[in-house]
């Protein structure tokens, strides 16, 4: 009975310690679901019709239904692909919906042309890994996506995030994922993916 007793004891100590570890492992980076998307911003875009130039993206969007997809650094892994490749998939599968996607690449700080130029050809590489058609990939500053006068402002962006996914419509966010450096995986990819079609299809 004592040894059954420890056991129990034993397991229930070691599924609280890994959800534990689990809770501190997470990151928290973006807009809560049912915030409003903040003033728009123009990015250096570099796919698509307005390749080379500065666009504001969330102005294109509207209020259609829309993934946000804020990435620090250039990640190359299967899964963050995989998403890529996804989302543009269900912009054909939604387009009845006007569903739409896109990827922004934060920089702290582009001393100049060059760095941008630089950093727009490792996007580059992801988008034909991607095999992308209709994901409009782009450049932004970090500090144009945040509110330097209030952090509850702006897209609320944490650094330790390396991928900050929002979903919105109607300009207002209808879910939010988040993940630190190497932490996305293919099940976050289908977790996502059941997301949006979640707020596609929702009336």
């Amino acid at each position: 009975m004592r040894t059954r007793l420890f056991t129990f004891v034993l397991a229930s100590l070691l599924v609280g310690g890994l959800a534990a570890f689990g809770q501190r492992d997470a990151v928290q980076s973006g807009l809560p679901a049912g915030a409003d998307i903040p003033s728009p911003f123009h990015a250096y875009i570099v796919n698509g019709k307005y390749k080379g130039r500065y666009h504001c993206l969330v102005c294109e969007r509207g209020l259609d239904p829309t993934v946000a997809l804020f990435v620090r650094g250039v990640p190359t892994s299967e899964p963050f692909v995989k998403l890529l490749s996804q989302l543009d998939a269900a912009t054909q599968q939604f387009a009845g919906a006007r569903f739409g996607a896109m990827g922004v690449f934060t920089a702290d700080d582009l001393k100049d042309e060059a760095e941008r130029d630089a950093l727009a050809v490792k996007i580059e590489d992801v988008e034909r890994q991607a095999k992308l058609k209709n994901v409009t990939l782009a450049i932004e500053s970090v500090k144009n996506l945040q509110d330097p006068n209030d952090p509850k402002k702006g897209y609320q962006l944490n650094p330790q995030a390396e991928l900050t996914v929002l979903l919105y419509k109607q300009q207002h966010v209808a879910a939010n994922f988040a993940f630190a450096a190497g932490k996305f995986t293919d099940a976050d990819v289908a977790k996502v993916m059941k997301a949006v079609a979640e707020m596609v299809t929702k009336k």
